[in-house]
């Protein structure tokens, strides 16, 4: 507002002077018209030479304050753009130094926040530990990466004999075994089964032969030997599975019971080392039960020979079928 003040004074000074100086170029030609004038005395001489003289030293004046008011404009201007310029540059270094503050405060937040973080995950993990206990707990125990397993195995046996020269009336004989089995994993699906159990085989003939009554039960005891290949339709002795392989039987003794009036009870133990020898085949599931496997499995022994004289089945072979329950624990990882 001052400056516009000061721009309006010396607009009107300007225009006094420049007024004042039109009047003098005016006047001048006036007094060179052909008019004829009194001549003017000393005294009017002397007066209009004071008054011209006033007027340009009025002029000056104006001039000079004129020329004062503009310089101080000049001045007052660039003094206001010094000082705009110095607050943009005082803007400028205060931002700048904002910015270098939150460059040099964002790691520590960041790390802040990182060990925020952290702590709460530590103090998260116990209880998730606890929760999370029982699942993997129960996880471990049905699952397993150990590739053998070892167990026992309980067998309920039927047995019979099938031949030219086995009468109709013979029936099955229904014995009971057991012992270990032992698991060798060999791929994903297949593995070997060996196996070490105790057997009885044998038959019975009951029936009426010519008028007599006939009760007679004869048993083979002994140890017999599967060497099976095992495939698993799930994973490694997880699941349904199916088995097949040989087997041999080491005779321990055998027994003939006369079961009729009279009749006698003998167990024979051979003289010659007698060894029956065959093809087994079987079926089941194994169930995942604990860190081991819960074995159930349905199987049939069909006899092909026989070592020694001991045992003279030439014409006849034992025909065995087996349900077995066992359990088998994981050895190593």
């Amino acid at each position: 507002m001052k400056n516009f003040t000061q721009l309006i004074i010396l607009f009107l000074l300007l225009s006094v002077s420049g007024y004042a100086q039109t009047t003098k170029k005016t006047t001048a030609p006036v007094k060179k018209t052909a008019v004829k004038k009194p001549a003017p005395t000393q005294n009017s001489e002397a007066k209009a030479t004071a008054t011209a003289k006033a007027k340009q030293d009025s002029v000056a004046a104006v001039n000079a304050l004129a020329m004062k008011i503009a310089r101080q404009i000049i001045a007052e201007d660039s003094i206001k753009k010094a000082r705009i310029a110095e607050l943009i540059a005082a803007d400028e270094r205060a931002k700048q130094e904002q910015l270098l503050a939150e460059k040099n405060k964002k790691p520590e937040k960041s790390v802040k926040t990182k060990s925020v973080k952290k702590e709460t995950v530590k103090t998260a993990e116990p209880a998730r530990k606890i929760s999370e206990e029982p699942k993997s707990v129960a996880k471990a125990m049905e699952t397993t990466d150990a590739k053998i397993f070892v167990g026992l195995r309980a067998t309920g046996i039927a047995a019979f004999v099938v031949g030219k020269d086995v009468p109709e009336y013979n029936k099955p004989y229904f014995g009971y075994g057991g012992g270990l089995v032992a698991n060798f994993a060999l791929g994903r699906h297949f593995s070997f089964q060996p196996e070490v159990l105790y057997a009885q085989e044998g038959f019975s003939l009951k029936g009426d032969e010519d008028g007599i009554d006939i009760d007679v039960a004869f048993r083979l005891s002994g140890i017999q030997v599967p060497l099976l290949i095992k495939y698993s339709f799930g994973e490694f002795n997880k699941g349904f599975f199916i088995n097949a392989g040989p087997y041999g039987t080491y005779l321990l003794n055998s027994m003939i019971h006369d079961k009729t009036p009279g009749g006698e009870k003998v167990t024979v133990k051979p003289e010659k080392t007698t060894i029956e020898y065959g093809v087994a085949a079987g079926f089941g599931v194994a169930v995942p039960v604990g860190k081991g496997r819960l074995l159930i499995e349905a199987r049939g022994n069909y006899y092909l020979g026989a070592t020694g004289e001991e045992l003279d089945l030439t014409d006849a072979a034992f025909v065995t079928g087996t349900v077995s329950v066992g359990y088998l624990f994981p050895i190593g990882h």
